[in-house]
């Protein structure tokens, strides 16, 4: 399993359709592998404080930050939601009812995206961020989610992408980590871009602690991993661990929780 690329990859090579590719295998590999695994419903519910397979960072604390915030937002009747990297799709359902708005699901691993359509009344799709305006047509979004699934974009294009598709009065609401060459380096999701207001969290010790307690909880449960034949599954959350650890002790891995609206004129 490709450890989820962070930014200190070259956007040239994330964008390189081989590689795409061998990264859509893996996490196709991986939803298949706890898609019906108990053993990770049960960590998940331990470490995101919900019972359903996930694959993102995001723990209870920051869910109910995000919340706090979408909290915010008028919804009308009609509206739709737009979940980029939406995985198996579970938090694309548990938004989509919280606001009783419609959710499309964007995801490039195949298996995802069939796994979630099985199950799901909603609409997910096999898709990128490029081009947004042209696939969508007239649709627009109230709003436009990513938990952990925008990583090596360029950010500037990214957001003109998305904003292309943004209702009047919705909002862009972004996590994401990074991990930094250097400790005072930029981190290019908080950079001041003229056509949007931003505001941020720093969710960076959330993220460490959030690693630990991941860590004991997967050597807690690795009998009934190993019981229930999910080797894999814990193989590959126990190197996310250690990988996120090894960032975080070195001083460079950051994470942040963004939340972008289309700048007023005048």
């Amino acid at each position: 399993m490709t450890f989820w690329p962070r930014e200190h990859f070259k956007k040239f090579f994330l964008q390189r359709r081989s590689f795409q590719k061998r990264v859509s295998k893996a996490f196709s590999n991986f939803y298949s592998s706890i898609d019906s695994c108990q053993t990770f419903a049960s960590f998940c519910s331990e470490v995101h404080g919900r019972e359903v397979p996930q694959f993102n960072l995001v723990n209870k604390e920051q869910w109910e930050t995000f919340l706090c915030e979408a909290d915010k937002i008028f919804f009308n009747e009609g509206d739709y939601l737009l979940d980029l990297g939406c995985g198996l799709g579970y938090l694309t359902e548990e938004i989509s009812a919280r606001y009783n708005i419609q959710g499309f699901g964007m995801d490039f691993s195949t298996t995802a995206v069939e796994l979630a359509n099985r199950r799901s009344s909603l609409i997910f799709e096999e898709r990128d961020v490029q081009n947004l305006k042209d696939k969508f047509c007239d649709r627009q979004f109230k709003l436009i989610t990513s938990f952990d699934g925008l990583y090596g974009s360029n950010w500037k294009e990214t957001l003109k992408a998305l904003l292309s598709v943004l209702s009047p009065g919705g909002k862009i609401m972004i996590f994401q980590s990074t991990v930094l060459k250097n400790r005072d380096d930029k981190i290019p999701l908080l950079e001041d871009f003229e056509m949007v207001t931003s505001k941020a969290w720093d969710f960076t010790e959330s993220e460490r602690a959030f690693y630990e307690h991941s860590k004991g909880v997967l050597e807690k449960m690795k009998r009934q991993f190993e019981k229930e034949g999910s080797h894999k599954a814990f193989s590959i959350k126990e190197k996310e661990c250690d990988k996120g650890l090894f960032w975080h002790q070195k001083g460079l891995a950051k994470r942040n929780f963004v939340t972008f609206e289309r700048k007023l004129i005048g």
